[in-house]
């Protein structure tokens, strides 16, 4: 690439392999994570395979049908809504906060299960996980998850 000579990589992995583009998200969980539901504890199973899109909404999608595959029961989470400055609490009203949905944000509500497959998108605390680890619901409480 640095003088201007590219590595020909059409023969490295078939397009096939590489992509898939499905109408519909049940189809794209099924050719990504066939058998999801036998293999959501097999880290390395889970290791290979991803999903990417441009959209939260897609995201979102195939998130409800991923988990709809894993078998328990769903925990629903929402983000403290509170404005730490009492003084700009009129400027910030939650109302107007919590549907937001931002690139790289959680949403305001998250549901999760335990053994889903998850990505740390923003850490707090980076002194041990940096953004995009990949993880899996291990444990869920009232307050906070513990992941694996």
């Amino acid at each position: 690439m640095g003088e201007s000579k590219l590595m020909n990589l059409r023969n490295v992995l078939p397009r096939q392999q590489t992509s898939v583009r499905l109408q519909k998200a049940y189809e794209l969980v099924q050719k990504v994570f066939p058998n999801i539901t036998q293999n959501y504890k097999n880290h390395q199973w889970l290791s290979v395979r991803a999903i990417l899109a441009a959209k939260n909404i897609a995201i979102y999608t195939i998130n409800f049908t991923i988990q709809n595959e894993i078998p328990g029961e769903t925990t629903t989470y929402e983000s403290i809504d509170a404005v730490v400055n009492q003084d700009e609490v009129v400027n910030y009203p939650t109302e107007f906060l919590n549907p937001l949905d931002l690139p790289g944000m959680p949403p305001h509500v998250l549901t999760l299960k335990i053994g889903a497959p998850i990505i740390l998108l923003r850490n707090i605390n980076p002194l041990r996980l940096c953004n995009g680890t990949r993880l899996s619901v291990k444990k869920m409480k009232r307050e906070e998850t513990n992941t694996y």
